[in-house]
């Protein structure tokens, strides 16, 4: 768990400390990374570190959390309806791709942490659905848990496939082989 005041010291503690970890994550595996280790290269002291995060991992679910909110937010505050550069796909992958954040989801994808990407989108997925619901795509009584678990499983597949194949394909892609693929769906008129 993160809890970080709204404060510019402790913002830029927290930040140093995630500024550390990444710089750590290019000689170190995650699950190296010690306490102490990102004290040292942070200049954070530890007492610092326990007063913002419980764990390491943590650093890496605020950034996340962060990075969640920024594209959904970006997403909404862009969005047109039938317009397929309006896609919230393409806003979520452009902003986990992107070179400032991508380590970040590369480390929760290696350490097969799947779970903090579920739940970082189910924290922010409430900023999708207000747009939605302004505009009459999205109803308060459909079924919210399928609504959301549908597109985060989506999301964490994609970004899987995009590991293990090797990281070289861009966000447009991406999206090509997920329309294709979702094209190839419909066509064979299977679910599966």
């Amino acid at each position: 768990m993160f809890h970080i005041k709204d404060d510019i010291r402790a913002q830029r503690s927290a930040q140093l400390l995630y500024n550390g970890l990444m710089t750590l994550l290019d000689t170190k595996h995650f699950n190296q990374i010690t306490v102490s280790d990102l004290s040292r290269e942070s200049t954070v002291g530890r007492t610092i570190f326990y007063r913002h995060f419980d764990d390491t991992i943590d650093i890496l679910t605020w950034q996340c959390t962060k990075h969640m909110r920024d594209a959904l937010t970006n997403y909404v505050a862009a969005f047109k309806p039938n317009d397929e550069t309006s896609s919230l796909l393409r806003y979520v992958l452009t902003s986990i791709l992107s070179p400032k954040n991508v380590k970040a989801w590369e480390t929760l994808l290696e350490i097969e942490r799947l779970d903090i990407i579920y739940n970082v989108f189910i924290q922010n997925a409430h900023i999708v659905l207000e747009c939605y619901e302004q505009i009459g795509l999205y109803h308060p009584n459909d079924d919210y848990t399928y609504f959301v678990s549908t597109r985060v499983g989506f999301l964490t597949g994609i970004l899987n496939g995009w590991l293990h194949s090797g990281k070289q394909q861009t966000v447009d892609e991406i999206l090509a082989i997920v329309l294709r693929q979702h094209q190839e769906v419909i066509a064979s008129e299977l679910l599966f």
